[in-house]
């Protein structure tokens, strides 16, 4: 199974070849709600419920982030970070966020920083614009609630799995929220689109993921911030219109 993480953190590293030794500092620290995504309107968003929190690392100016349920701080030098073990968890959102800043700083990626207020609003609508006309079959992995709203209102088939024990088994607009543990690969077979939230790679279930799309030859994109590094310097599709 490829490690696309570390794909990613291996192409940026021999970009920052001359740098690694420089006592450069990254700072990564838990964002509060209000800084992570604004004052939007609906209020059941997971990290408003406290179900994962949004780490921030900067490098020279550059920022980039990570949705996590494994928060943690950091503080050390460029070559200390590509030495963390990406299969510990809190390691791994660290990683995330800072190959995040460090490619943006390196120009593979834009639109590091999520939206905000009303934003992802918008962004459900204009993710129902790209997927309507299609007709397709949708499989959403990881519940962003504006988006599935938008998607369930537009009359587009979909599922949608997440790991959270409290969506599980529940109806939301319409569709109910099973277990990815357990459904995640038989609903990429089984669907057109598999629509995925980036937080996968800090779980440690993306490569799964695309390793299904890949061996069944599915269309995708994956949505939010978390994972614009892994796109960007690997070419992977993308769905986050609204990100600064």
């Amino acid at each position: 199974m490829k490690d696309y993480l570390q794909l990613a953190l291996d192409k940026v590293k021999e970009s920052l070849r001359g740098e690694l030794q420089n006592e450069v500092s990254i700072s990564i620290r838990g964002l509060s709600v209000q800084e992570a995504i604004g004052n939007p309107k609906r209020q059941d968003y997971p990290i408003q419920k406290s179900k994962e929190i949004m780490i921030q690392a900067d490098y020279q100016g550059y920022k980039g982030q990570a949705f996590t349920t494994n928060p943690t701080e950091f503080l050390g030098t460029l070559q200390e970070i590509f030495e963390l073990d990406s299969k510990n968890l809190p390691n791994r959102a660290i990683l995330v966020a800072t190959l995040n800043a460090l490619a943006a700083y390196l120009g593979f990626c834009k639109g590091t920083i999520h939206c905000h207020d009303q934003e992802p609003e918008e962004c459900g609508k204009w993710i129902v614009e790209q997927l309507l006309p299609k007709k397709y079959k949708v499989g959403m992995i990881g519940l962003n609630p504006a988006i599935l709203q938008h998607l369930c209102e537009a009359g587009i088939t979909v599922r949608c799995s997440d790991l959270d024990a409290d969506f599980i088994g529940k109806n939301k607009f319409g569709c109910t929220i099973e277990d990815g543990s357990l459904v995640n690969v038989e609903m990429v077979k089984n669907t057109d689109f598999t629509l995925f939230t980036g937080s996968t790679l800090c779980n440690d279930s993306f490569d799964k993921i695309m390793e299904t799309i890949e061996a069944n030859k599915k269309d995708y994109a994956i949505f939010g911030t978390t994972a614009v590094g892994v796109c960007g310097v690997l070419g992977l599709n993308r769905f986050c219109p609204l990100s600064k």
